[in-house]
């Protein structure tokens, strides 16, 4: 079974995330979806809403999607309790894909058999952002 982590703080999880998830389940046989602190950003929702929406998002896809909630720990430790060293990103443009491949390097300091999946989005999800989102309510 082929399995990849799709880490991010998903607050909220919104059709770009939705897209790439779809996306990723034609190449791997199983998704964990992992709701995530990141101190640059502060959370809207609470991390178990975001891991119920998610779920309820994506309930017909129980045997292949596990939503968790990753509060504290570096995805590369998370990557390794899981023995899962695939990690799923998502870009909208050039700009995120650049500093997608910086952040690559950082993790891959870390954990060296950490493999990258970059799926770019669509032109329906290129401009949907967490942020915009969140400003607009």
């Amino acid at each position: 079974m082929i399995k990849a982590i799709f880490p991010g703080s998903f607050d909220p999880f919104h059709e770009g995330h939705r897209f790439v998830v779809k996306q990723a389940l034609q190449d791997f046989d199983f998704i964990f979806i992992v709701v995530s602190w990141n101190e640059n950003k502060k959370r809207q929702n609470t991390f178990v809403k975001s891991k119920e929406e998610i779920e309820k998002m994506f309930s017909n896809e129980k045997d292949r999607i596990q939503v968790l909630i990753n509060e504290k720990e570096l995805t590369t430790d998370l990557a390794k309790k899981l023995n899962c060293f695939n990690i799923i990103r998502g870009c909208r443009n050039e700009e995120d894909k650049f500093y997608e491949e910086k952040l690559k390097y950082k993790y891959l300091l870390l954990e060296k058999r950490l493999n990258f999946f970059y799926y770019f989005a669509n032109e329906n999800t290129r401009n949907i952002s967490s942020s915009n989102l969140k400003n607009k309510q």
